[in-house]
């Protein structure tokens, strides 16, 4: 009996997660066929040249204190 256990409770694990992912791939599937509410028009925002600099610019994980950008 006990050799039974591993094999049953590894298939129960096994459809749990292909039950997972397909309720992921039907939400997936969802997002990805939903068409968007705004359209693009011929008149829209005309292309800007130039450079952004950053200067100064940092960022810390206020919980951490851990500087994630210098």
């Amino acid at each position: 009996v006990n050799m039974l256990t591993w094999p049953f409770a590894s298939v129960g694990w096994v459809t749990s997660l292909v039950q997972q992912a397909s309720a992921s791939m039907e939400r997936l599937n969802e997002f990805l066929e939903t068409a968007p509410e705004v359209l693009s028009e011929g008149d829209g925002l005309k292309v800007v040249h130039g450079a952004i600099t950053f200067q100064r610019v940092g960022f810390r994980y206020p919980d951490t204190g851990i500087q994630a950008l210098e």
